[in-house]
């Protein structure tokens, strides 16, 4: 049995609302894969990408739980998205939710 795709909006700290609630990029991992794609021109993005480079993708997994578990809310946290489509590739998953969230951006 296979497990489906995770997605997750990666947020850093904004500091207009000193939360972590600034949209920086999208991980989506199923099983040993990952996907990640990030905010155009966003340098609160880097805390992400520092985590993820330091990260195996065999142990993505099990940082992504810990993460979520440890997330402060303020500097950096991670909100899980809905499930790509079947048959819906990771990568192609990954960059319609980054997509579906610059569109929402533009609009407000």
């Amino acid at each position: 049995m296979t497990t489906a795709p995770q997605l997750w909006v990666l947020l850093a700290n904004d500091p207009t609302t000193g939360a972590a609630t600034r949209p920086v990029g999208v991980l989506g991992v199923h099983g040993s894969h990952h996907h990640a794609s990030w905010v155009p021109l966003e340098p609160a993005a880097d805390i992400w990408r520092d985590r993820l480079n330091a990260t195996s993708a065999v142990a993505l997994d099990d940082r992504v739980e810990f993460w979520t578990e440890n997330a402060n809310g303020r500097t950096v946290d991670l909100a899980p998205l809905d499930a790509p489509a079947d048959g819906m590739a990771l990568r192609d998953a990954v960059e319609t939710a980054l997509d579906g969230l610059l569109n929402i951006e533009a609009e407000a």
